[in-house]
């Protein structure tokens, strides 16, 4: 199944994608009972967010041609005709005529939802701005490009208009003085302290500042983080041992060095991959059951670093994968060389199933990205780690700058501190 989108099409990116998966099930090329990608395959492959196809799978079931099993993923219903439902792209305040739909043949134009965007701007701008924020002048909207579809008006107006003035309050304002100065090799201490409050009252994940380490990329700090002894060449400790036996093994050269490799699962990007291959740790495919990657292969292969994501768990086992969470937290615990990396990709605030909201044994490195965030163009990224790591992470890399421009910084800690990144996550899936 190979599913695109163009970017340049004034119709929805999810309605496209629902679109292909319709018209292929109506021709019988999709036949009942085929199993669809995972969420997270087909948003890699049609290079879209999971909450595009989220969107698409959601009115796809809504219309009838497909239905969801609980833990094994969306599968194609019997299609038996034409249906008389067409997705509704409006909301209580959009409201367009049948003559309308009609008209277009059920997608909406650029120019009818600025029309009605217009008549309820008032309305549309209370909705997206923070519950403290003051509404300022409206963006204008008018001179939105042709290429943009109807879906997205909203969306890069609110982004847009306070991701610039972020910027702005950074280069017009006494602020801009701090762009002469040098950057901490690990991130400003306000960028650190404010991704620590957003991330604890999004994803209830407590974190101290000190832990957090800001850069250019999830993929730049991945191969960092690979690259430091206490995860590339960790030291087996014996069992038992006082710290003074330990520190006579160290001098005498005693203590083995054990060569890790790492378990993904079976649908890992190739990139990720390729970053441990770079630092020289073998890679194996996990298989993956009815709650998420195997345990069992974890325990009898020998693994010392598992990578996981949210999208490693099946459709519909977010509450009900607790146990092999725990199991996989407590199989890291118990020996120093094992971690978990995770890379955070939900932009849901109810997320429920992170390895880091339960990180009692201090065992997680966490990536979380604002290309994920918020969109690609911004390529800004950070870690969380445990203590031992943090210290290890710290003294390999004192010497070098941040790779995460200042300005950068600056002004993602002025959108955060406002509450521009919270409010435009809370909004997302009504845009």
């Amino acid at each position: 199944m190979n599913f695109t989108v163009d970017d340049s099409s004034k119709i929805k990116r999810y309605y496209q994608i629902y679109t292909q998966i319709a018209d292929e099930i109506k021709s019988g090329k999709i036949p009942a009972g085929s199993r669809l990608p995972s969420v997270r395959m087909l948003s890699e492959s049609a290079n879209v967010s999971k909450n595009t196809v989220t969107k698409a799978y959601s009115e796809l079931e809504k219309a009838g041609f497909i239905y969801s099993e609980n833990k094994r993923g969306y599968f194609v219903s019997e299609y038996k005709g034409d249906k008389a439902e067409s997705l509704d792209y409006t909301n209580t305040t959009e409201k367009v005529t049948m003559e309308e739909k009609k008209e277009t043949n059920s997608i909406p134009t650029v120019d009818s939802i600025l029309k009605q965007y217009a008549m309820n701007n008032e309305a549309s701008a209370k909705k997206i701005l923070p519950v403290n924020a003051e509404i300022k002048e409206a963006p204008a909207l008018t001179q939105a490009p042709k290429e943009q579809n109807a879906a997205e008006v909203q969306d890069e107006a609110f982004f847009e208009k306070y991701i610039l003035e972020s910027y702005k309050a950074i280069l017009t304002t006494p602020k801009r003085k701090f762009l002469h100065e040098k950057s901490e090799p690990f991130g400003d201490i306000s960028l650190r302290k404010a991704l620590a409050s957003f991330i604890s009252k999004f994803h209830n994940i407590n974190a101290n500042p000190e832990n957090i380490i800001v850069g250019s990329g999830m993929e730049m700090l991945l191969r960092n983080v690979l690259m430091l002894q206490s995860v590339n060449t960790p030291i087996v400790k014996p069992e038992g041992k006082g710290l003074l036996s330990l520190a006579n093994q160290a001098s005498e050269g005693s203590l083995q060095a054990l060569k890790p490799f790492a378990a993904v699962a079976e649908d890992t990007a190739k990139s990720t991959k390729q970053i441990f291959l770079d630092a020289n740790i073998p890679v194996r495919e996990v298989p993956v059951d009815d709650q998420g990657i195997s345990f069992d292969f974890l325990v009898t292969s020998g693994t010392t670093i598992v990578y996981v994501t949210p999208g490693d768990i099946p459709v519909g086992t977010f509450e009900e994968n607790d146990q092999r969470r725990d199991d996989i937290l407590e199989w890291a615990g118990k020996v120093s060389y094992r971690h978990i990396i995770e890379y955070d990709t939900d932009t849901s605030k109810d997320a429920k199933n992170l390895y880091k909201q339960k990180d009692a044994d201090d065992k997680v490195i966490y990536i979380n990205s604002f290309s994920n965030l918020l969109c690609q163009g911004i390529n800004a990224a950070f870690l969380i780690l445990p203590s031992d790591i943090c210290e290890d992470y710290k003294q390999h890399y004192a010497n070098f700058d941040c790779s995460l421009s200042y300005l950068d910084q600056l002004a993602l800690t002025e959108f955060i501190t406002k509450g521009h990144l919270e409010s435009y996550l809370n909004n997302l899936e009504d845009l």
